[in-house]
């Protein structure tokens, strides 16, 4: 998915999508850029709810 369809599902704004991308999906593999476009897995969890394992306020 991209990063519209990803901020729509997850209701984020789409550049904090696009930051994510950038600082840490991309480096957990599960986002790639091609051009000017970040390309997202579809599976993947919401990283902003609380149920996300990266997320520190599940930890409380």
């Amino acid at each position: 998915m991209d990063v519209e369809e990803a901020a729509n599902l997850w209701g984020l704004k789409p550049s904090y999508v696009k930051d994510l991308c950038r600082l840490k999906l991309q480096k957990e593999g599960r986002a790639k850029k091609k051009g000017n476009i970040w390309i997202l897995d579809k599976n993947q969890p919401n990283p902003g709810q609380p149920e996300h394992p990266k997320n520190w306020r599940s930890r409380r």
